[in-house]
């Protein structure tokens, strides 16, 4: 009885599981093919994050884009295509999320859309405090004053307690005069407030994660970027 019925459904996937905004259908026979279960098989020297075709809209939505990537490209040396062709905007208000293997190049993109990394070709603009759009090539200095970033790995120091961490984040940021309010404020938001004296060394994973984001909503940041 159930090989009749997955020999049924079998014959033709597509008119059952139609292409959506889910996704689009394996074929009927994926489980018999190797690359179904030998995922490491993908040659990762050559493949990345790519979508030349198409630029991502959000035609639906009422908020306005604060960040214009537009066919985005970044090599290293003659043959390491790491991004390839990517354009997308990202709106106010709004949580975009980024996909892909490891390897496909999202990290890379958040380094260039910070300044870390310089692209091969492509441009990127991002709206300012001011409301205006400068272009991260010629004025990325500026426009990290109005962003954060929390990288895959943490980056704290161990001598310093939890409260001296954000304190010192909001110093290098600018926000010396403030930072016991803005410390306390970041305590509360990721809950924290009650282990402010522990020093970063001592810290749960879950808790220096936390430290990290904590730090990345330090100061007057409009985008906050979260790898991972």
């Amino acid at each position: 009885m159930e090989m009749n019925f997955f020999r049924i459904f079998s014959l033709s996937p597509n008119h059952y599981f139609k292409y959506s905004e889910y996704g689009i259908p394996l074929e009927w026979n994926f489980l018999f093919k190797r690359d179904y279960w030998c995922s490491e098989s993908i040659d990762r020297h050559t493949y990345s994050f790519s979508n030349s075709n198409s630029s991502h809209s959000n035609a639906n939505s009422n908020e306005k884009s604060i960040v214009h990537v537009n066919h985005l490209v970044k090599r290293f040396g003659p043959d390491k295509i790491a991004v390839n062709d990517v354009s997308f905007d990202l709106y106010e208000n709004q949580i975009t999320s980024l996909l892909g293997p490891n390897g496909s190049g999202k990290t890379t993109i958040f380094n260039c859309l910070i300044g870390i990394y310089k692209q091969t070709s492509g441009t990127i603009k991002i709206e300012n405090n001011d409301g205006i759009e400068y272009d991260t090539r010629t004025n990325i200095d500026m426009l990290r004053k109005s962003m954060g970033y929390c990288p895959q790995h943490d980056i704290l120091f161990d001598l310093l307690t939890i409260q001296e961490q954000l304190e010192f984040y909001a110093t290098a940021r600018g926000f010396g005069k403030n930072k016991e309010r803005i410390a306390k404020e970041m305590l509360d938001l990721v809950s924290l407030q009650s282990s402010k004296d522990l020093y970063c060394n001592s810290l749960s994973g879950g808790m220096k994660r936390r430290l990290s984001l904590a730090c990345a909503f330090v100061g007057d940041t409009k985008i906050v970027l979260l790898d991972e």
